[in-house]
């Protein structure tokens, strides 16, 4: 049987767009005190400050200094030019608008209106005609079809709101938002969904055609995750991967879909870009590395260096998990399917990486077990390019490598398609498995813990399983001992309750196992009662005639087959439930359990003085 427990750019390239934060208001203001997934789905319908912060800017500013957490930024901004203007805009003619950024205060409100609806922008004509306030940086977005995309991407993903981190307007612009917290057993997974709309400009290397300006990748508008670790402020960028093993997307990314032609006003004309976009995707973040640390995760969009092409996302259901829908696969524990103990099978059910024109991937599936938090194996499914589903073995081989009494286990998922790695997925805590606490998700033997019973036969009856070895003769014999019996006995009933094998090795089993688990006994009558159904899972003691009995029941339980090797060896575990009548009606019901070892050949030595020798 099976006890189911229910526990769940910056690019290394040249790149001189990035993102920006005014250091001044940064450096003066606390961290906000994070709750992890605290409205994780932004269902509230405003931007939680105790969760989130967020900034905006020009990455062209002259805040935009890599003295901000050091590694924020690539390369020093150039020298600016005055402003004076509220909001500030550049005043010399010939540079582009600043826009101006926003750290709020734990408990302050945004000065800026994060709830303006997105449309597109005027071309980038004048450098400092001020954007229309439905550019907007920040917003809480509701059901709805995306206004560039339509009806192909939603504006949100599950429930009733999502966020939108960046715009439809282009002047180098910058957006992010970020959450501070403790890495925990708790907190050491980070998850959430989202989608991306950006511009296509044309790539150096491409037909750009004429008057076309091409573009680098690292020149290119994107999204990107940022890891920092706040305790030595240095970046961990390496445990995010959207794709390909970067921690940002770009206009290559496989899974973006271009769309039909979106045509953009301005004042003097209207033209057509192509546009792509992200369908909402999910990713998982296995943070365990840095357990104990306080982070720093930032969720930036900006656009191309040229000024022409912009980037937004969506970002919604943090804290929740992968679905069969996800574009780049995933991956759950099968609870119906899972043992908790014993020799038995840990399953998953997963779906693969599937692009936009149909090509399929694969997943690579690995089960780590743990103890006292170390690592001490590794399952593993190999490459899976079809199927739903697959279990991992727990074999009496492992189990017998294991020591104490529970492990824990992580499931983790791997998933390409076409040589490109995709988001990784984590089930679990590296060291504590399914749940905050070690050495409890499985344990290495079962044990059967009997439901209450009735006894309401008078005196102090007892029922014991007695095992007998006799190697002489093949193997054990068993018995019933039943004692304190004072009133007569109309039936005695003994049937199976449970059992389970254990082989030592797999290969030990053999594809026909016969018939097993069926109770005989040569006992034909018990003091005047008379043996009925012999040899079945189920056999009793029926009056005749009603008598006192105190005694002994030998009985024999068929055992599976097992590979006649000397090496092969197993147990057959099994409970059963004895229950006793009187002629009053009272009823006592016990259960007993035990084990038979599996009988195998043995190769003994006889003494030289037995060998006779024939001449």
């Amino acid at each position: 049987m099976k006890n189911i427990k229910y526990i769940y750019r910056i690019k290394n390239i040249l790149f001189v767009c990035f993102l920006l934060i005014f250091i001044g208001k940064t450096q003066a203001q606390q961290v906000p005190n994070n709750n992890f997934c605290g409205d994780s789905g932004f269902e509230s319908g405003v931007i939680n400050m105790n969760d989130f912060r967020y900034g905006y800017g020009n990455y062209y500013d002259s805040f935009l200094t890599s003295t901000f957490d050091n590694l924020l930024f690539l390369t020093p901004p150039p020298t600016p030019v005055s402003w004076n203007s509220t909001p500030p805009i550049w005043n010399n003619s010939n540079s582009y608008k600043k826009w101006y950024e926003e750290i709020t205060t734990p408990t302050g409100i945004p000065s800026e209106d994060f709830n303006a609806p997105l449309v597109a922008s005027p071309s980038d004509i004048s450098p400092n005609t001020n954007r229309p306030q439905e550019q907007y940086h920040h917003r809480i977005e509701s059901i709805g079809d995306d206004p560039v995309i339509g009806a192909n991407l939603q504006k949100v993903h599950s429930g009733n709101y999502s966020f939108r981190l960046g715009n439809a307007a282009v002047i180098r612009g910058a957006e992010l938002i970020q959450k501070t917290f403790m890495v925990t057993p708790a907190t050491a997974n980070l998850s959430f969904w989202y989608a991306v709309v950006m511009g296509n400009p044309c790539l150096a290397g491409e037909n750009c055609g004429a008057g076309i300006t091409a573009h680098s990748l690292g020149g290119i508008p994107s999204f990107m995750v940022k890891i920092k670790n706040n305790t030595d402020s240095t970046f961990h960028n390496n445990l995010v991967n959207l794709s390909n093993n970067q921690y940002y997307i770009d206009n290559t990314n496989p899974f973006l879909t271009e769309t039909f032609t979106y045509t953009r006003n301005n004042v003097t004309s209207t033209h057509s870009e192509s546009i792509k976009y992200m369908p909402w995707s999910f990713v998982s973040v296995d943070l365990s590395s840095l357990m104990g640390k306080q982070i720093t995760v930032y969720f930036i969009t900006y656009d191309c260096t040229a000024a022409g092409h912009y980037a937004y996302a969506y970002l919604d259901d943090f804290c929740t998990s992968a679905t069969s829908d996800n574009p780049s696969g995933s991956v759950e524990i099968d609870m119906d399917k899972t043992d908790d103990c014993g020799e038995g099978e840990i399953c998953v059910n997963y779906s693969l990486p599937t692009l936009p024109n149909g090509s399929v991937g694969n997943t690579n599936l690995f089960l780590d077990i743990y103890q006292n938090g170390s690592l001490v194996s590794t399952l593993n499914s190999g490459a899976l390019n079809s199927g739903t589903s697959y279990c991992f073995s727990i074999t009496p081989a492992l189990l017998n490598s294991l020591n104490g009494t529970f492990f824990d286990y992580v499931v983790r998922a791997n998933f390409s398609i076409n040589n490109i790695s995709l988001p990784s997925q984590t089930l679990g805590t590296a060291g504590f498995g399914q749940n905050t606490n070690q050495n409890d998700d499985y344990k290495i033997q079962c044990t059967t813990t009997p439901p209450p019973l009735c006894c309401n036969i008078p005196g102090d009856l007892s029922v014991e399983l007695i095992k007998n070895n006799n190697p002489r003769f093949g193997g054990e014999s068993l018995s019933l001992q039943i004692s304190g019996i004072t009133t007569p006995i109309q039936n005695i009933e003994v049937s199976m309750l449970d059992y389970h094998l254990a082989y030592g090795d797999d290969l030990c089993k053999p594809a026909n196992m016969g018939i097993f688990g069926n109770i005989s006994s040569p006992n034909n009558s018990l003091g005047g009662l008379v043996l009925a159904d012999n040899g079945t899972q189920s056999i009793s003691w029926n009056p005749g005639a009603p008598g006192v009995f105190n005694g002994n029941i030998k009985l024999n339980i068929s055992k599976p087959n097992i590979l006649n090797l000397p090496c092969c060896n197993g147990k057959m575990y099994f409970c059963l439930k004895v229950k006793i009548t009187d002629v009053n009606c009272n009823v006592c019901e016990k259960i007993v359990c035990g084990s038979l070892d599996l009988l195998t050949k043995s190769i003994t030595q006889l003494p030289v003085d037995d060998i006779k020798l024939k001449n």
